[in-house]
């Protein structure tokens, strides 16, 4: 650049930083819906990996674990009454740890609609109820 080339004007770097942030926005918007979908997709696999652990456990204790054992009966034998004579896990490679959106993963037994038992993720908003994203993954439904 020489001395008689001043380089972009002000308002001419203005235009573009606006062209190239309604660019990424156009990208960037489609691109966050994927990703919360992905977030729903592997909350419900995870959910299917606990259902077929909390399975493998009920074979072996002839019960599922009570509310306040927890999944992680899953990955230590419980302490808390009632206490399994048959562990022989652990049914899962790792603690439970949490949903795809960092809340702690809901377990209760009995589950609702008379299923043994139920395991909830509160999506998005990490509440209970919601629609779209905020919408609950159980697995009941």
């Amino acid at each position: 650049m020489n001395s008689r080339d001043p380089g972009y004007s002000f308002l001419e770097t203005l235009i573009v930083l606006a062209i190239t942030i309604i660019m990424s926005a156009g990208v960037g918007i489609p691109a966050l819906r994927h990703i919360e979908r992905a977030r729903r997709a592997s909350a419900r696999a995870g959910i299917e990996t606990f259902r077929l652990a909390l399975d493998s456990y009920y074979i072996d204790c002839g019960m599922y674990p009570e509310t306040m054992q927890g999944l992680s009966a899953l990955v230590e034998k419980p302490v808390i009454h009632p206490v399994p004579e048959h562990w022989n896990g652990p049914y899962l490679t790792r603690p439970p740890g949490k949903d795809p959106w960092g809340t702690e993963w809901q377990y209760t037994k009995p589950g609702s609609n008379g299923y043994p038992f139920e395991i909830l993720s509160y999506g998005k908003n990490g509440i209970e109820g919601g629609d779209g994203d905020d919408l609950d993954i159980a697995s009941n439904n």
